[in-house]
């Protein structure tokens, strides 16, 4: 759908990194190392100005042409290498043709010392983007355990200290009170209260027992667990979440696109503006001396300097990459810095109900005996098919009735019908539960049984029916419950600019009007299909006016999740489907995190705009400044750094 903003991204992705790694390769000392020895020259290059006065120290005195010298020969190397390569090996002019340009014209006409402090302002840009790129895999480490480490495994009626590595699948660890839990599992000893602020970044403690899923990276408080290993290393979830956060950074926003076409274009009218001061300064002068010349290249450097455009070039993905830590640090994975920034621009809002707006974990609410069979007589049939089936609705059955109910027969032979429900058959009893359709071989359906049914529609509840051989027994009634976090978050989205909120869901009509007024929703689609939702995907896109997002669980959701603008999957705690497959993953089991989403998005969009301000407006003033001869090479160089840094600084109040 973008696919030219898409192969922009990926060239420009490509030839930068291709730049990177050459640039690495060749340059034998780091920046900061250069920097700082650039530095302590210059502390000596002053030293000797004071020390024997700017007539001794000036061109050619052997100390000024020794000194800059040595700076120019361990600095302009790297600099020159990156703007050859940048410029006829991947056709893309850059600051460090600039810098490299105004180098070799001080050069040349002997102003050593103005080439030098050029040399460090060109070192300390590039000291600054190296941090701020480090900064973002110090992020993405921030979720990571240590892949080698020394684990409690369960020996028997022994526990032995292991390495992680030899641990296999299936085999019980034990973490104890204060530990980290190092793989994903599931517990099959112990209770604990267990805090997942590393993947949801929630910092409360959830309860933990038998038969709970944990995830690498959470710690165990409160208690001790054993943990059934099911995923180890760079295949938990844990370290899916730093994967995404490393990937998200390799692609480009569409303003930082645009960022780049700007500078393409700036450097040839920085040059172009620098060579027109150059004149206008030495052709009005009046004797046009050496000194003139000196003059008159000092003042257009200078201008060249400070219009360099390398603050603006970290206005937009210094936010970006804050903001992708921000996000990740609460839950929220973005596929990429494009997706964070898109997400700003989202007007319409498209929610699918089950397991979004509601627990995905129904309760039995009705159990109903047709043609005067008892409610204990239902449950008794139902729990002789349901203990032996692990669908979701069937545990619930086993939870409900078994201490209403004890113990039961178990069914010789147990079948389970894709979708529609189980049979148990012992001896001659044949006991079928689930779905209308499963019951349709012969029964006859009583006007009470169909009565029952339909109410249970209008009402939003999941119905499931048992039947023997030849008649209706009765039926159970499931209904999921909203998330109490619900109304407040549709409430909080509508103020951060959504227009339009629409609920999806399978309920009926009546149900469906009902939540919907109750969350404050503009519209409704009930009875809705996978097909149906994606069709209205297409039918809000058709309209216009802002881009359309749809949040789902990731799988039944898919198609429509596809073809939104963004797709938000809901969820993802333990389902690799939706961390490899969703635009943007909610790891945190309630909805705050599509507020969250949307926060950051929006506040990004606003950094990355006051960034840009700052930038372009202060670099102006410094140009004018500079033209006028107000300031000169040394002032202009730390006053254009100084716009880097309020570009971090201003970044680094977007994290809070």
């Amino acid at each position: 759908m973008n696919s030219p903003a898409k192969s922009d991204q990926t060239q420009s992705r490509l030839a930068k990194g291709a730049d990177e790694q050459a640039a690495r390769k060749f340059e034998i000392i780091g920046p900061l190392p250069r920097v700082l020895t650039i530095l302590a020259l210059l502390i000596v290059s002053g030293a000797m100005y004071f020390l024997h006065g700017p007539e001794m120290y000036a061109w050619p005195a052997p100390y000024y042409i020794i000194i800059n010298g040595l700076i120019i020969l361990f600095g302009l190397p790297p600099i020159l290498y990156r703007a050859m390569r940048q410029t006829f090996g991947e056709g893309r002019l850059t600051t460090d043709l600039l810098m490299a340009v105004v180098i070799i014209c001080a050069m040349a006409t002997g102003l050593l010392l103005e080439a030098a402090l050029v040399v460090l302002i060109a070192t300390v840009s590039e000291w600054l983007e190296r941090t701020a790129h480090s900064k973002v895999n110090t992020a993405s480490r921030s979720f990571s355990i240590p892949g080698s480490q020394i684990v409690h495994v369960r020996k028997g009626e022994e526990v032995v200290d292991l390495a992680l590595e030899e641990v296999g699948p299936g085999q019980a660890l034990v973490v104890n009170e204060g530990e980290t839990v190092p793989v994903d599992g599931e517990i099959v000893f112990g209770n604990a209260q267990v805090s997942e602020a590393a993947i949801t970044g929630e910092s409360s403690f959830n309860p933990k027992s038998e038969g709970d899923k944990v995830f690498a990276g959470s710690v165990v408080q409160h208690g001790f667990i054993e943990v059934k290993m099911e995923k180890r290393g760079e295949d938990t979830l844990l370290a899916q979440v730093e994967l995404s956060v490393r990937k998200a950074t390799r692609v480009r926003t569409d303003t930082e696109i645009l960022v780049d076409r700007i500078t393409a274009v700036l450097i040839p009218v920085i040059m172009a503006a620098g060579f027109g001061v150059f004149l206008f300064y030495y052709l009005t002068a009046v004797d046009k001396t050496a000194d003139d010349l000196r003059r008159a290249l000092r003042i257009a450097m200078t201008v060249v300097v400070v219009a360099s455009p390398s603050a603006l070039a970290l206005a937009a993905p210094t936010a970006v990459w804050v903001g992708l830590r921000r996000a990740a640090r609460r839950g929220v994975l973005f596929r990429n810095g494009k997706i964070l920034e898109q997400l700003a621009g989202i007007r319409t809002l498209l929610i699918d109900k089950t397991g979004t707006l509601t627990m995905a974990r129904p309760q039995v609410v009705e159990v109903v005996g047709f043609d005067g069979v008892s409610e204990q007589d239902v449950l008794e049939a139902a729990l002789f098919v349901e203990r032996h089936s692990d669908h979701p609705l069937a545990k619930t059955i086993t939870d409900y009735g078994q201490d209403k109910v004890g113990d039961t027969d178990k069914p010789d032979k147990f079948f389970e019908f894709e979708g529609g429900g189980a049979c148990g058959i012992k001896d001659d009893r044949h006991i079928k539960v689930g779905a209308m359709w499963l019951m349709e071989d012969g029964r006859e359906f009583s006007d009470e049984t169909m009565k029952w049914i339909e109410e249970s529609k209008d009402k939003g509840r999941t119905c499931v029916l048992i039947a023997d051989k030849t008649r209706m027994l009765g039926g159970i009634s499931f209904q999921d419950s909203m998330r109490p976090e619900a109304k407040s978050v549709m409430q909080r989205l509508r103020k951060l600019g959504i227009k339009k909120m629409v609920m999806l869901t399978g309920d009926g009509a009546k149900t469906a009007h009902q939540i919907a007024v109750d969350l404050g929703m503009n519209e409704y689609v009930a009875e809705c299909m996978p097909d149906t939702k994606l069709h209205r995907v297409k039918k809000e896109q058709s309209y216009g006016g802002g881009g359309v997002a749809m949040v789902g669980d990731g799988i039944n959701d898919a198609p429509a999740l596809a073809k939104a603008d963004v797709g938000i999957s809901m969820g993802a705690m333990g389902t690799d489907l939706a961390v490899a497959a969703s635009q943007v993953t909610l790891l945190r089991d309630n909805i705050e995190g599509l507020y969250d989403a949307f926060a950051v998005s929006r506040r990004l969009v606003t950094s990355i705009g006051v960034n840009i301000f700052i930038a372009c407006v202060l670099g102006l003033v410094l140009i004018v400044l500079a033209a006028m001869g107000q300031i000169n090479l040394l002032a202009g160089a730390i006053l254009q750094q100084l716009i880097a840094v309020i570009i971090a600084v201003n970044a680094g109040l977007f994290a809070r």
